[in-house]
């Protein structure tokens, strides 16, 4: 039997890279019969993945995966560029030599996937995740890391709707070294100008695939 953070993990990732597809609705005993869990923690994991905007859950109606649209990925966007800069500027002070080690790690793994293997995309997404998750939570700000967080979900589920391929997404390690660098120099500075790249870099290819 699966825990709940098994579970709630599971089903986000699941959900950010399409295998439940956006506007799909959610089959409650389906997935207690999958997960083997029982009804309240399930609905527990639903209301997360309602706060992290990937579910929507609908009074008498049911549950169901959120459409995006270019609207909303716009406004998103604009917050998060500057939460991304401030994340920058807290991380490079307070980071403890554990988080650089896993970012670099991550980094690394990312770096060793085949472009040829079926589930590398999935796995970029997975470590990629960690990375920002790990950047996060290395601001010690709480209130910071819960907002960018919810964030960024909603922006990588945006990225596989699109259709991104792999070589598209692993391109984004060249942002992720600029910040490792900014760290080992505790340029904070430099760490928030990298990762606000990192997002500048995101719209342009969106513009790419809709121009």
């Amino acid at each position: 039997m699966a825990s709940k953070l098994e579970v709630y993990k599971d089903l986000q990732q699941r959900i950010i890279t399409n295998d439940i597809a956006p506007g799909e609705s959610l089959n409650l005993k389906g997935l207690m019969e999958h997960y083997q869990i029982g009804r309240t923690p399930l609905r527990e994991i639903l209301r997360e993945l309602q706060r992290d905007g990937l579910i929507e859950i609908i009074p008498k109606l049911g549950t169901r995966v959120t459409l995006s649209d270019i609207h909303e990925l716009k406004k998103i966007v604009q917050v998060r560029r500057r939460l991304e800069g401030l994340v920058g500027l807290l991380a490079a002070e307070n980071f403890t030599r554990e988080q650089f080690k896993k970012i670099k790690a991550m980094v690394q793994k990312i770096e060793e996937l085949d472009p040829t293997d079926e589930d590398a995309l999935e796995m970029f997404t997975h470590y990629d995740m960690e990375i920002h998750q790990t950047l996060y939570e290395s601001t010690r700000n709480e209130v910071l890391t819960g907002i960018i967080s919810q964030l960024q979900k909603r922006t990588s589920k945006f990225w596989h709707q699109m259709g991104f391929t792999f070589e598209e997404f692993v391109n984004e390690v060249k942002d992720f070294k600029k910040v490792l660098d900014a760290f080992e120099k505790r340029d904070a500075d430099r760490a928030a100008k990298a990762l606000e790249n990192h997002i500048d870099h995101f719209v342009k290819k969106v513009k790419g695939h809709i121009l």
